[in-house]
């Protein structure tokens, strides 16, 4: 619930920054508008382009929604929850343990507030979040292997099934912000 209130707020703050589309302010209807208007060609484009599975209303919710989650996640390692990410941090990194989570913490923010604000940088902001969840993961393994508890996580089928949402995690970066499908249609 507090999640939900949270993101609410995020998207009213960043809405109210945004221009009006129709009249009528929305960051998602901004964000595709500002992305018509980077598209040229007219009418013919556009529609080509949603077809194609260009942006649409639910890639910009599904980004803005992984800005929210790490905004949120990087609040939490710098504060409310900085002893549970501590329990991630491998042995044989060789920062001090606390470094670590405040670094991955302010980068976590910095990459939120990217993909939430900075919508004309969300193909290569996707690229980094996807980089950076790569770069996490000895973190959750280290906690598998290691039987650390951290975040309710108590037992090895819990911290088992965590390791499969990371590579989710990398999906999601990159298809909500079409790094993927840049990618892709540059090879072509």
């Amino acid at each position: 619930m507090q999640s939900c209130i949270i993101l609410f707020a995020i998207v009213t703050c960043f809405d109210n920054l945004q221009p009006s589309y129709n009249g009528k302010k929305s960051l998602i209807k901004t964000e595709l508008y500002m992305s018509e208007l980077n598209d040229s060609g007219g009418n013919k484009a556009k529609n080509a382009k949603n077809k194609k599975g260009g942006t649409s209303w639910f890639l910009v919710f599904f980004r803005l929604l992984l800005g929210a989650f790490l905004l949120l996640a990087g609040l939490g390692h710098l504060t409310w929850a900085r002893n549970e990410f501590l329990a991630q941090v491998p042995w044989w990194v060789p920062l001090e343990g606390d470094i670590v989570v405040v670094l991955s913490g302010l980068v976590e923010i910095t990459l939120g507030v990217g993909l939430i604000a900075l919508s004309k940088h969300r193909v290569i902001i996707g690229w980094i979040t996807a980089v950076f969840f790569v770069l996490i993961f000895p973190g959750n393994i280290s906690q598998y292997v290691n039987r650390v508890d951290g975040f309710g996580l108590d037992s090895d089928l819990e911290r088992g099934i965590r390791l499969l949402f990371q590579p989710l995690l990398v999906i999601w970066a990159l298809w909500s912000t079409g790094a993927w499908r840049t990618w892709r249609e540059s090879k072509r």
